[in-house]
């Protein structure tokens, strides 16, 4: 199957619910096609946790929106540590805070999605 790869990330961006039975539909196409290994291993593959898939989403429709959000996170730490180094004041460290807020608030609506996101920055 010459578009697995492309199959693949179909799968992993279609909705959570719709996994298993596109996993499923993979499986019984890759055996037809005599590619039993890779059919264990597509049949191995597990559902992303709503988490996952909505970062995942992100990702794919928004990356500018999440490169902002991620570039805003870091501009905050270093806003932190300046100000811990008394090289900025307090205004610096709440314009970073509300802009980091904004760019994240623009992304979701989700506590963990907002969470998950300020962690990998």
């Amino acid at each position: 199957m010459d578009d697995l790869e492309e199959r693949l990330d179909a799968l992993f961006a279609a909705p959570p619910g719709d996994f298993t039975a596109a996993r499923a539909a993979l499986v019984k196409e890759l055996r037809a096609a005599g590619q039993r290994e890779m059919a264990e291993r597509v049949g191995a593959l597990r559902r992303p946790t709503k988490l996952a898939a909505e970062l995942n989403r992100l990702a794919r429709e928004e990356p500018d929106a999440l490169a902002a959000a991620i570039e805003a996170e870091e501009a905050l730490a270093r806003a932190q540590e300046a100000m811990l180094g008394g090289r900025a004041g307090a205004d610096e460290l709440t314009a970073a805070a509300q802009a980091e807020g904004a760019a994240i608030a623009a992304l979701s609506d989700d506590v963990d999605v907002r969470a998950a996101i300020r962690a990998a920055a």
